[in-house]
């Protein structure tokens, strides 16, 4: 069917007044009116498929309808799903055997503990700076202070290592 501009348009005033008269949902908002923008967004994507331009084309020209045909949907290939076979689950005591004890732990290498020491110290760093930079990316799109956190990370780690006090004489 052919639709100009100006048909387009009149139908929008339509749909509105309907709108307005049959209210319900339509009006069921804070201001208690129709939600203009939304019926102007499908009549402007009505004009669209008329190939109506915004600005430029005569508003009593009439245009067909732009039909365009959705791709052919590929054949879908045959996946068998093959299903895993389910694991036994350990117990707790089977489990704690497979665990690594305290002697098994302190007869270990000390070069190895060491490394596996640093290993985890350096896991926790990373998610430490991971932390600091989302609060601090949240501090600054909430225009907050975003050295906050730092400083207090700061003043709990000097708890940890107080300054020694200065002895005085008087």
């Amino acid at each position: 069917m052919d639709k100009s501009s100006k048909d387009i348009d009149a139908q929008l005033k339509r749909v509105l007044a309907l709108a307005e008269s049959i209210g319900g949902k339509y009006l069921e908002n804070a201001k208690h009116r129709v939600d203009v923008q939304y019926f102007a967004h499908i009549a402007r994507r009505a004009k669209t498929q008329h190939g109506i331009r915004i600005f430029g084309d005569d508003p009593n020209e009439r245009k067909p309808f732009i039909y365009q045909q959705e791709p052919e949907k590929l054949q879908e290939a045959v996946i068998e799903i093959v299903k895993e076979q389910p694991k036994p689950e350990k117990t707790p005591t089977e489990e704690a055997h497979y665990r690594m004890k305290f002697n098994d732990w302190m007869s270990a290498d000390e070069k190895n503990r060491y490394q596996t020491q640093m290993t985890c110290r350096h896991k926790f760093i990373t998610k430490m700076y991971a932390e600091l930079l989302c609060d601090m990316e949240i501090c600054k799109m909430e225009g907050w202070d975003i050295l906050e956190y730092p400083r207090m990370m700061r003043d709990a780690i000097a708890r940890c290592f107080p300054q020694p006090k200065q002895l005085t004489l008087f």
